[in-house]
Order: C-alpha cells, then sequence, then structure tokens
C-alpha cells in the first residue's frame, strides 16, 4: 500500500476543508470607506457605530470597525477599512431626537443596516433599514442578489404603508431632513413607532417601546414581506391618533434649522393618512361636533361636559365649564377663533390635539392637529357676564359659518 507524502496529505485536507467551510473567503483584501448618518430623529453626538464584515452567506467573519458619530445630526464615517468582503453590517446604538416631543428621547436605541460597499460607500442607518434588515436576510438566502432583495423589500414596505406608487429607493439614501416622497415615508413610519404620552412619568420607557415595537414588525416581516399581526398594526394606528402633526412638523424643521440653517422637511403627512385608509377601520367622513366631548380624551374619555362647539344656544351658564372639542376626516381641515369682545376672563386648558394660539384677553385660535380622533380642550369663564364671537374655518382659510355667544349667571 502507497503512502500519501504528508504535504499532499496537508493540501488535501485544506482543500476539502476550503469546499465544506463557504465562511472562508478567497477574495484579495480591498480598502473601503463609508459615510452617512443615523436617524430615527437623528443620533445624538458620541452614538456608538460598529462595522462587521459579512461572507457570502451574511455571517460575520469577525473583522470589525468602529467608530463615534461626529455630529448631533447623526453623521459618521471611516475610512481605509481592510475588508475581503464589500458586504457588511452596520449598527449604530445612541440618544434620538425625539420628532414628537422636540427633544432627546431619555433610552437609547439600536439600529441597524445591510449595505454593499461596492454598489454605495454611503449608508444612511435608520427604522427603514432596520426593518429590511431580516427581510433581506431571507431573500439572499433564497438567490436574490442584494439589490434584488433591497428593491423587493422596498417594494413591500410601500405596500404595507399605502403607497399608491411602489418606491424602489435604496433605503441607506432615505434621510428624513431631504424634501422627497422617500424620505416622507421614512419620517411617517419612524412617528408611528412613538406613541405620544402627556404624562411625564411615562416617557423613560418610550425608547424602549420603540425598540421592542421595530423588533416585533421586523420579525412579522422578515419571512414573507408582509406585516399581518393586528395587534402590531392597531398599535401603529394608535401611535397615529394621537400625533400632534404641527407640532412634529415644527419640532423636525427647528431641529434641523438648528443643526443646519435651513430645512426642507418632507410632506409626512400624506404617508400618515394614507397609512391610515389601508388599515383604519370607521373612518370619520364629515366634521363632527358631539354635543358631549371630555376635555381629557386621552386621560379620561368618559367625563364628557357640553362642546362649546355645537351648543345653538347662544346664553351659556357662566358658572358651567364646556368643552372646545371636534372630530375631523382624513386630509381635513379645521381651525376655530375665539374672539373675546367683552374682554371677560376665561381660561384656556392645555389642549389635546388643537394647536392653540392664546391672545388673552382677547381671544385665541385653536388649530387641528389630529384627524379621526376626537380632539378637545376645556375653558371656564369667571366674574363678568360677556360675549363672544366663534368662527369656524373649515378646510381652508375661508369663514365658513359663526355664531355670537353671551355668557350670564343663570
Amino acid at each position: 500500500m502507497k503512502r500519501i507524502p504528508l504535504i499532499t496529505l496537508a493540501i488535501l485536507l485544506l482543500f476539502f476543508a476550503c469546499d465544506k467551510d463557504d465562511s472562508i473567503l478567497v477574495e484579495e483584501p480591498k480598502s473601503y470607506s463609508v459615510t452617512g448618518k443615523v436617524q430615527k430623529g437623528p443620533f445624538v453626538q458620541g452614538s456608538s457605530i460598529t462595522i462587521n464584515e459579512l461572507n457570502q452567506t451574511l455571517a460575520q467573519t469577525g473583522k470589525t470597525f468602529t467608530t463615534l458619530t461626529n455630529s448631533d445630526a447623526g453623521n459618521f464615517s471611516i475610512d481605509n477599512m481592510e475588508l475581503n468582503s464589500s458586504m457588511v453590517q452596520i449598527t449604530a446604538t445612541g440618544y434620538s431626537f425625539c420628532e414628537i416631543y422636540g427633544e432627546p428621547l431619555t433610552g437609547t436605541i439600536t439600529l441597524q443596516a445591510l449595505a454593499d460597499l461596492s454598489v454605495s460607500d454611503t449608508v444612511n442607518v435608520n427604522v427603514i433599514t432596520h426593518l429590511c434588515k431580516g427581510r433581506l436576510e431571507t431573500l439572499m438566502a433564497n438567490g436574490s442578489s442584494f439589490v434584488a432583495a433591497r428593491d423587493s423589500a422596498m417594494s413591500e414596505i410601500s405596500s404595507f404603508m399605502g403607497d399608491d406608487e411602489t418606491l424602489a429607493c435604496n433605503p441607506c439614501d432615505l434621510d428624513i431632513s431631504k424634501n422627497s416622497d422617500d424620505n416622507a415615508m421614512l419620517l411617517a413610519f419612524s412617528l408611528m413607532l412613538q406613541r405620544f404620552t402627556y404624562l411625564g412619568y411615562e416617557r423613560p420607557q418610550l425608547s424602549a417601546e420603540v425598540s421592542e415595537l421595530l423588533s416585533k414588525l421586523s420579525e412579522d416581516f422578515k419571512l414573507d414581506g408582509e406585516i399581518n399581526d393586528q395587534s402590531l398594526i392597531d398599535t401603529l394606528i394608535y401611535n397615529i391618533s394621537q400625533l400632534n402633526l404641527r407640532d412634529v412638523r415644527r419640532n423636525v424643521e427647528n431641529k434641523y434649522i438648528d443643526l443646519e440653517g435651513e430645512a426642507s422637511i418632507p410632506e409626512f403627512e400624506k404617508n400618515i393618512i394614507s397609512f391610515q385608509r389601508k388599515h383604519s377601520n370607521g373612518l370619520c367622513t364629515f366634521i363632527e361636533y358631539p354635543e358631549m366631548a371630555s376635555p381629557k380624551p386621552e386621560w379620561a374619555p368618559e367625563a364628557k361636559i357640553p362642546n362649546l362647539l355645537a351648543i345653538t344656544d347662544s346664553v351659556i351658564d357662566i358658572n358651567q365649564v364646556y368643552s372646545l372639542a371636534a372630530i375631523i376626516p382624513l386630509d381635513a381641515t379645521l381651525t376655530i377663533k375665539f374672539i373675546n369682545t367683552g374682554k371677560t376672563v376665561y381660561s384656556l386648558d392645555y389642549p389635546q390635539g388643537w394647536e392653540s394660539n392664546n391672545d388673552f384677553p382677547n381671544g385665541f385660535t385653536l388649530t387641528a392637529q389630529k384627524q379621526n380622533t376626537l380632539i378637545s380642550t376645556m375653558i371656564e369663564f369667571y366674574e363678568d357676564e360677556g360675549e363672544a364671537t366663534i368662527e369656524y374655518y373649515e378646510n381652508g382659510d375661508v369663514l365658513t359659518h359663526s355664531k355670537k355667544i353671551r355668557w350670564v349667571h343663570k
């Protein structure tokens, strides 16, 4: 029996090991650079960035590079990374600016993105790249190229968001500070992940809630490209119902004016409406002024009092507390002007769903910020009897109708 020389045996063993272990890369190392930004809202300066090289099965090879965001706009960059593979996973962890409050969340959030640096060396990490990650892994494991998997995932996300036209964009190009339909979808989705609350003690847990909800959505999405869990959809619908959209736009615009000197925020409101149209039941079809309404629908929905906007009697009781409440359909607008001609003292409570401009004692203006849900506040009158005019501007700047009221001691 002929003996196999040891060197020949070693070569054969190496050959079979390489054939069996497809995690071993045979490409020559190449230098790559990457730049980008991290956003839910923008991540603050000092957020951590980790870049892991991936092999052809999207497993980590062990090569890792780290850096920090270098601005409060979430910008980061790494140069001269020696990689055998152009596929990478980018992980960002840090504190995010919260668009609905206009301040950073109190807990950290982790977002990820898969990217092929041979396709583009600009990689923005955001909530949609995070949602896409598991779906890309599924599609590529089934034989899709990275670009084909990316386009397929974005088409599926567009459909879920209720967009009429499929957006075949690169999720790593999205940026909430730039005005385009693609970026509007990103900002809308980011907002839908967050729950607005008037209760200060609940705010510290909101970042954990965002992370949990995004994780569950990603898990539901990754296998078949659909989000079917009705409890998750209901959570998104509820979150939308609590958004003060005019406050959100102002918060984001002010943030980017502060960061960059200017702001061109996309029209995310239309994406919020599209999602509601696709997934909501019982949409309101006309502006309603309920006879009785809670002044605090989020805290005490059953505590209903007379609605001053619905009352037809021109003489009201100065000793009665009133709500100012309405429900408006999607795509509708409503502005209420209260003109205090009698100069009598009034007190306007913190509005829920209204944007308030209070020019006390001359009166105030309320502009609807929410749609398809009850918006309300409370008004009280004090001391002397008086009178006022209430003007209604429905779906535009033209006066729809008005009424005069007078409050007396009944």
